[in-house]
């Protein structure tokens, strides 16, 4: 019982602080992004928004799916055995540093080869550069996180956006331009990095810095357990990730390619716009997976179930609170946060937050797959939203240019939500979710937006007003519905 109220605790902690990161790391991308938008304009806005999908694509099999597994392995590591808290913290040091040299050996080799095929080879250096680095941060990142110490790896995430923006926006005044935005980031890594570092170096007891001191020949040969573990659940963790990575950045390239810098800059502020709504279930999706790591290894199947329902149901609700607001406010929303001349973003955005809130309620089932081991289940959801995805972009971007490449992100997003929900019962969790009623709260929430925001001309007005008032009639609707009732929210508080 001590063990279970332990967990409990882990994971609203956890939840607690990933969320605060998260809303400080939207608020400073809601600040910062207008002015680098400006700063940059449409074309330099769309060829910085290329370069990070490139990255995005890149890091997947750079990292090789290990901050994951620190995530998922760390927790269940017994603390007080010396031994074994050498085995996980060698074995991840050993993999990071061979990905790094690998990387960097291999991006070098690259850049040489085809020197002359991007006029922009400064660009790439800045890439290579971002990838290598990206690997330390997120693997010192994962480390904190395993250690349930997320009241530090959150703020360090925080401070890492800032810092990366921040200086992002001095080099691009000063005439730096993308380049500029890229040497933030890369400064920005480096710094938090080194913090991270010190914090590890500074703990108490059998961990990272400590461990690896106290090595012994006995342990150095019979090491290679975690490396088995590690680099097989970060293989599956990479297939995965790519075929996440397809689906958050191939229709960027594929528009890049289709079309021109121009319309990846309206597209790829659709996209940001709407992937707002990925806060809480990013949030919860990374949260929860080391408390429910200790429940797995506990066999608390069914406690597991309880809390990923409840978990799944208020997050549909956060979806739909905000998807059914900008939805309605897009028009005003782009017009005041990116300016007049990306207005022709809005018919987009408004077809990728339906998607949108279809991926961010299958997002809650990921951390199920990974606990569970059984991530080929979480890849074949994923290959049939890819398929779909890349097939009619080929189809509709030609013909319906931006607004065709939000359908077809938009229709693959929301398959992933039909073929997890499938998935996840095969493992042994049941998901409850109130299909007629969320349906029913969804349409009378958006017409009752309408409704409002007809009343209002003033752009700022009309955004305050209708979303204020939205909210006490969403409020009053799920109460009305039953789909919250008092006796919820306490019986949240005690499982």
């Amino acid at each position: 019982m001590q063990q279970l109220k332990l967990n409990n605790q882990k994971i609203i902690n956890a939840i607690k602080f990933v969320f605060m990161g998260k809303m400080s790391q939207t608020i400073l991308l809601f600040f910062f992004t207008p002015i680098i938008v400006r700063m940059l304009g449409v074309e330099g806005y769309g060829e910085y928004g290329f370069a990070m999908s490139v990255i995005g694509l890149i890091m997947v099999i750079a990292n090789f799916g290990q901050a994951d597994a620190i995530r998922r392995y760390l927790p269940i590591v017994d603390r007080e055995n010396i031994i074994e808290q050498y085995r996980f913290y060698s074995t991840i040091t050993k993999i990071s540093l061979s990905l790094i040299l690998g990387t960097l050996t291999i991006g070098v080799l690259l850049i040489y080869i085809f020197n002359d095929l991007y006029n922009q080879n400064n660009i790439l250096t800045y890439i290579l550069i971002i990838v290598v680095i990206s690997i330390l941060y997120n693997n010192l990142q994962a480390l904190l996180f395993g250690l349930h110490m997320q009241k530090l790896s959150e703020p360090l995430n925080v401070l890492n956006f800032f810092i990366q923006y921040s200086i992002g926006i001095i080099l691009v005044y000063i005439g730096l331009g993308v380049e500029g935005v890229l040497a933030g980031y890369i400064l920005g890594i480096i710094i938090v990095s080194l913090i991270q570092l010190f914090i590890l170096y500074r703990l108490k007891g059998n961990t990272f810095f400590n461990a690896l001191t106290k090595k012994t020949k006995k342990v150095e040969k019979n090491n290679n357990a975690y490396t088995n573990e590690l680099l097989s659940f970060g293989g599956w963790m990479v297939i995965g990730v790519i075929i996440a990575q397809l689906l958050y950045q191939a229709d960027v390239i594929m528009v890049r390619t289709m079309l021109s810098s121009y319309d990846v800059g309206l597209y790829k502020a659709a996209l940001s716009a709407s992937q707002i709504l990925w806060i809480v279930p990013q949030v919860v999706q990374s949260a929860v997976v080391p408390a429910f790591s200790e429940l797995w290894a506990l066999n608390q199947i069914q406690r597991i179930s309880r809390i990923s329902s409840d978990l799944m149901k208020y997050v549909t609700l956060g979806l739909i609170l905000l998807g059914g607001g900008l939805f309605v406010l897009a028009e005003p929303f782009i017009f005041l946060y990116f300016g007049e001349e990306f207005i022709n973003a809005k018919i987009p955005l408004q077809i990728l937050i339906i998607g949108t809130i279809g991926f961010g309620i299958s997002r809650i089932t990921v951390p199920l797959f990974q606990v569970s081991n059984k991530l080929k289940m979480n890849i074949y959801g994923g290959v049939i939203a890819v398929i779909l995805n890349i097939g009619l972009n080929m189809v509709l971007i030609p013909s319906w240019g931006i607004t065709g490449a939000a359908l077809g992100t938009a229709i693959s997003y929301f398959s992933l939500l039909i073929t997890k929900y499938f998935f996840i019962k095969k493992i042994g969790i049941t998901l409850s979710i109130q299909f007629i009623k969320f349906i029913t709260l969804t349409t009378t929430y958006i017409l009752l937006l309408f409704f409002i925001s007809t009343f209002f001309v003033n752009v700022v007005v009309k955004i305050l007003v209708t979303a204020l008032l939205g909210f006490f009639f969403f409020i009053f609707i799920i109460f009305i519905l039953k789909i919250v009732n008092i006796d919820d929210i306490k019986r949240l508080k005690l499982r």
